[in-house]
């Protein structure tokens, strides 16, 4: 599982030459504002028979990224190599009898694929860390609007809210009365949304914009700036307080210390190289983030309890009453764990083959299979062992350790304070998304895609910085 981060020698800048590079750079901003865009087409109702073609985009687009833009196995992603297991694994799973159909399964096979490509054609790319810190400016500004939406969703009831995605609209009146919060002057609205079509949506919005801005803010020199990243810190745990997702709040205060103990190791190391490293160590304004958080955390709760005090205090209160973190997941979500383990390990450890779930088995699957029906899945874990057994879970788990450590590694070398503590960033988010497996289907999701682009982003940036230094030095 070692890796090092190969330093290439820089091309002559001729002027054709060198546009073709930021234009190549400017794709991956690109991408990422057309991520947000497909995602945001899902909300508009005139759009709602194009759903399929929406989401169809946004992994194809992933795809198209692969061909325009080749890479040489050298430029590639330490995980490139576990990506490539993951996909031989799901190859050899389409000629498993239950697969649903040749069609279901390659299209299970094409959306890994398109997941995990980032892997492969983002650091084919002289990605830097200001393409880095604009791709994140760009996923801050979208989960930041989310959050600020969802609060004025519950603020002001029938106000800024979407349409609800057809899973839920056709529920009766107690089922919907269950994605409901009761506000302080008594009145039933739908858990904030954001921009999403979900009752609770917004929590995910608010997870996000939490961390993103405290990534941005700890390097950010301008008041206006900080001020802004520290508003939007504190939308977003008012959002998470109003959408009731206790596992998200679990998940953001997870991140944060995860983050916050990252960055006080990394002023650690730089202190004992004080001249060497003291512009970068005061460039890491530790002790400001923690007074912003702590102020947030007041700010944020006061926020969400002045809107519906009852509801979110009595909701977050069985955290705290008692309830294990165990309990309360398994009241929750781990029942899907424990059926996983109790029920499909036994009966598919090699898998139950490809396009039974999901996406792949509504849109493409071959419905009226009775030998091959479809099984339903909650959680990453149920997915990955119905799609390749335990060879694809031990797989796609190498894929995410490996992630892990190229984020650590970034973290503690010192040679760009911003990188680094984006890295520490991305430590944080990669822990996030490991825990957000056991609650979601995490990785056959656009969170996944964003997920592998933002690591793959994050080692295309150091490898480029390093060239940088390396040809400084040299100079």
């Amino acid at each position: 599982m070692g890796f090092s981060i190969q330093i290439e020698p820089e091309f002559t800048t001729h002027a054709p030459r060198a546009r073709s590079r930021v234009r190549a750079v400017q794709s991956v901003e690109w991408f990422t504002g057309f991520q947000i865009l497909c995602q945001l087409a899902l909300l508009v109702p005139q759009l709602g028979a194009l759903r399929f073609m929406f989401r169809i985009a946004a992994f194809g687009a992933s795809i198209y990224m692969l061909i325009v833009h080749p890479s040489r196995a050298r430029q590639r992603h330490p995980c490139a190599v576990a990506a490539l297991a993951i996909l031989f694994l799901l190859t050899i799973s389409l000629f498993n009898p239950t697969t649903n159909s040749w069609e279901a399964g390659i299209a299970q096979i094409a959306l890994y694929a398109a997941i995990l490509g980032p892997l492969f054609w983002v650091p084919a790319l002289s990605v830097d860390t200001d393409a880095m810190h604009r791709v994140l400016l760009i996923l801050w500004g979208f989960y930041a609007l989310s959050s600020v939406f969802g609060v004025l969703q519950v603020l002001f009831p029938g106000h800024f809210q979407p349409a609800l995605a057809p899973q839920f609209a056709g529920g009766g009146y107690d089922y919907l009365k269950s994605l409901m919060i009761r506000t302080n002057n008594g009145e039933n609205v739908f858990r904030p949304m954001g921009l999403t079509d979900t009752p609770g949506g917004a929590a995910l919005g608010g997870f996000y914009a939490l961390l993103l801005s405290m990534g941005l803010l700890v390097t950010e020199s301008r008041t206006k700036h900080r001020l802004l990243f520290a508003g939007t810190m504190a939308a977003g745990l008012a959002a998470i307080g109003l959408s009731e997702v206790r596992s998200v709040l679990v998940m953001a205060a997870l991140s944060s210390t995860i983050f916050l103990g990252l960055l006080f190791a990394l002023k650690m190391k730089l202190a004992q190289r004080p001249r060497r490293f003291a512009r970068h160590r005061r460039q890491i304004k530790l002790a400001f983030l923690v007074a912003v958080v702590a102020a947030v955390i007041v700010i944020g709760s006061v926020l969400a309890l002045s809107i519906a005090r009852k509801s979110v205090s009595d909701r977050f209160a069985t955290l705290f009453e008692g309830q294990s973190t165990s309990d309360v997941y398994y009241a929750s979500r781990g029942h899907f764990l424990t059926y996983t383990l109790d029920i499909y390990l036994p009966k598919y450890p090699l898998g139950a083959g490809l396009g039974r779930w999901g996406m792949t088995y509504q849109y493409f699957g071959d419905h009226l299979n009775l030998a091959s029906p479809p099984e339903w899945v909650e959680i990453q874990w149920t997915g990955w062992l119905l799609d390749g057994g335990i060879p694809l879970v031990l797989a796609y788990l190498v894929a995410l350790c490996i992630a892990l450590k190229v984020a650590l590694k970034i973290t503690f070398d010192p040679g760009n304070a911003q990188l680094s503590v984006f890295g520490a960033l991305m430590v944080a988010y990669d822990i996030s998304a490991l825990a957000d497996t056991f609650d979601y289907a995490f990785f056959i999701s656009q969170r996944g895609l964003e997920f592998w682009l933002l690591n793959a982003i994050l080692f295309a940036a150091a490898r480029t910085e390093a060239r940088r230094r390396a040809g400084g030095n040299s100079g």
